[in-house]
């Protein structure tokens, strides 16, 4: 193959087929970072899975993770009455022995 040969091999134009990249739906997550009387914390939510990022304490090896992540499963009590006392009865002299 002499360069003429070479040249118009090399700028011939190849038919190129478009593939169509299946569009992926970017969404933004958001995070809040709070302190708590146990440390900093980072919540997120993920699909509507709730999340809770805490820094690793007991890292001792750089092989480890700097942050453990927990799924946030706590589901606040929807029972807003105040819980009832048992009832007090005093004591008789019957109930001593």
């Amino acid at each position: 193959m002499n360069l003429k040969q070479y040249f118009l091999i090399r700028n011939q134009k190849i038919p190129q087929t478009k593939y169509k990249m299946s569009e992926v739906k970017k969404e933004s997550i958001g995070a809040w970072k709070r302190t708590t009387p146990k440390g900093e914390v980072i919540n997120f939510t993920i699909n509507g899975q709730r999340y809770n990022m805490w820094v690793n304490g007991y890292k001792d090896k750089p092989a480890q993770p700097d942050f453990k992540i927990y799924e946030d499963n706590y589901v606040a009590p929807t029972d807003t009455k105040p819980q009832s006392k048992p009832d007090f009865k005093p004591l008789s002299e019957d109930d001593l022995f």
